[in-house]
């Protein structure tokens, strides 16, 4: 009878089943499942309005210095459905993908001064049907503060104009 001696590098539980999987963002089949054509055009035109308010935003009231997190979820390791969250000190906004592949955005506003002009642009197609207000805990400033103090200093821009 043969002896089977566990290799002290690999064990064997490791080898069949690896503990680190790497995971599949919920956006890349979303954009590449062709059996889906219109979701995937409903989903392009939600993230291009997506980025024309931000566009909006850094280009009309960015006046005096103004601190936010801008990061592109898509390419990171954190999580299946972030594609991308821009965050000011009055001004929350975030695009997911969810499980069924339809993009999403959640929102949140502190004393903004822009809010009206904001809630304007989400009342236009296709933002009007994906756009859900977002409630912070334990408030607005709280959060504000650990994103800034707790994310990598690369994605933390100053803007002095």
């Amino acid at each position: 009878m043969k002896e089977l001696k566990a290799n002290i590098e690999t064990p064997i539980i490791n080898t069949h089943y690896p503990t680190k999987r790497k995971t599949h963002k919920y956006w890349t089949s979303a954009m590449t499942s062709s059996q889906f054509k219109q979701k995937k055009m409903h989903n392009e035109n939600i993230e291009t309005s997506y980025h024309n308010v931000i566009d909006y935003v850094r280009k009309n009231h960015f006046r005096q210095v103004e601190i936010f997190f801008n990061l592109d979820h898509k390419t990171g390791i954190d999580g299946v459905t972030g594609m991308h969250s821009f965050i000011t000190s009055s001004f929350y906004w975030r695009l997911d993908c969810t499980l069924l592949r339809d993009y999403e955005i959640t929102y949140a506003f502190n004393n903004c001064p822009y809010e009206a002009e904001i809630r304007a642009l989400m009342r236009a197609y296709p933002l009007d049907r994906v756009t859900t207000a977002k409630e912070m805990t334990p408030d607005y400033d709280a959060f504000f503060k650990a994103v800034i103090d707790i994310q990598i200093a690369e994605y933390n821009y100053e803007v002095d104009l």
